[in-house]
């Protein structure tokens, strides 16, 4: 959907500072803001605060019809009362308009359902946002109904925070029409409930998120999600075709899946281990040869694992060989490639993917709107 009007709200501890990991927003955004207000399509209040944190400045904002992005910050400290201040009242005037569309977009650190700015900062349950919108002037949109996304105003709020949808061992699930729902009491989940247990009820607007990690880029401030680096016999890098992806070892046999997903045999020199039960299962793969437990690589919860499948998916269920087997199927947008000159087996990432390094490790960073574990849930 095309968004008119969008808020960038960035979550602040006690000292008015963003997480070091926001570090690329911090110092980039006013240069971003500076260069788009200049077009006429932006505006920002954000200015540096006297300890050097991010602050609003009431004096460079108002509201320009031509505007089209608008970012600020909000205390955690803030949230709590619920009290908004008169800069954020402005905002929500701004943004809520009924003949406009827009989305509004919270950065933040997410455990269990709490927001917070920085590690070891005060926290606060993702649902006392919702609160504090409508101390701002938040009003449902006219004829707004449960269940549907609505049509102006705010049809969006876009919760860009790790384990937004999870809560402890708890992931995201489907239900029976494989849509992906947060775990109860996740950040997510708290946000919908207080939206739709608002007087009146705020009915119409599009949560969005994800269980899993994510990470951000500095070209655009979008977030991706970070897909762990297989076992090292998996080589991510820039294939020859020019996209990111994998380079598949021989011994890993492959063919299409369902979907047009990817279904990878696990040879069987690998252990598959497990943690949890049900949505909250995670998996590792741990190499026999070596004999090192600590060198047991997770594998991500939207990579699918299956035991008994490999033969019986390819319409073969005669077959005893292969009904122990393991296999693992690659997520949505995920594709293979045979490369015509090397023979190499490529599996490429979907458009828009990077390399990085994250937390110490190589990763592929997955459009999150590319990836399986986006949750969309309506008020």
């Amino acid at each position: 959907m095309a968004y008119a009007r969008m808020w960038h709200l960035y979550l602040t501890d006690v000292n008015d500072e963003i997480d070091e990991q926001f570090a690329s927003v911090k110092q980039e955004v006013e240069v971003h803001h500076r260069k788009l207000s200049t077009r006429g399509t932006i505006d920002t209040v954000l200015k540096q605060g006297p300890g050097g944190g991010l602050v609003n400045d009431p004096r460079r904002f108002s509201v320009n019809p031509t505007c089209s992005s608008v970012a600020s910050v909000v205390r955690i400290s803030e949230l709590q009362t619920g009290i908004s201040t008169p800069i954020t009242r402005g905002i929500v005037r701004w943004i809520s308009e009924p003949f406009q569309t827009a989305k509004l977009r919270i950065t933040a650190h997410c455990m269990n359902g709490l927001l917070h700015a920085t590690a070891g900062g005060s926290r606060v349950a993702a649902g006392t946002i919702v609160a504090w919108l409508r101390h701002a002037g938040l009003i449902p949109y006219p004829d707004a109904r449960a269940g549907v996304k609505s049509s102006g105003g705010v049809v969006t709020l876009a919760l860009i925070a790790c384990f937004a949808g999870r809560y402890g061992s708890q992931g995201a699930a489907r239900d029976n029409q494989r849509r992906l729902l947060p775990a109860d009491l996740s950040a997510i989940d708290g946000i919908l409930r207080a939206l739709r247990g608002s007087a009146p009820p705020l009915y119409g607007i599009e949560v969005t998120g994800t269980d899993e990690s994510v990470t951000v880029s500095e070209e655009n401030f979008s977030w991706r999600q970070a897909v762990s680096l297989f076992p090292v016999e998996w080589n991510a890098g820039m294939l020859p075709n020019g996209r990111v992806g994998f380079k598949i070892p021989e011994e890993w046999e492959w063919r299409a899946g369902r979907d047009g997903r990817c279904l990878i045999k696990i040879p069987a020199y690998f252990e598959v281990l497990s943690a949890g039960e049900g949505a909250g299962t995670v998996y590792y793969l741990r190499n026999t040869i070596s004999n090192q437990r600590e060198n047991a690589c997770r594998l991500p919860d939207d990579w699918i694992v299956t035991k008994g499948t490999w033969g019986s998916d390819a319409g073969d269920d005669s077959d005893d060989e292969y009904n122990d087997d393991w296999a693992v199927m690659t997520p949505l947008g995920w594709t293979q490639a045979p490369d015509g000159n090397s023979g190499d087996k490529l599996l490429l990432a979907p458009p828009g993917s990077k390399l990085g390094v994250h937390g110490g490790k190589m990763q592929i960073t997955v459009p999150l709107s590319k990836s399986d574990r986006k949750i969309r849930v309506i008020s």
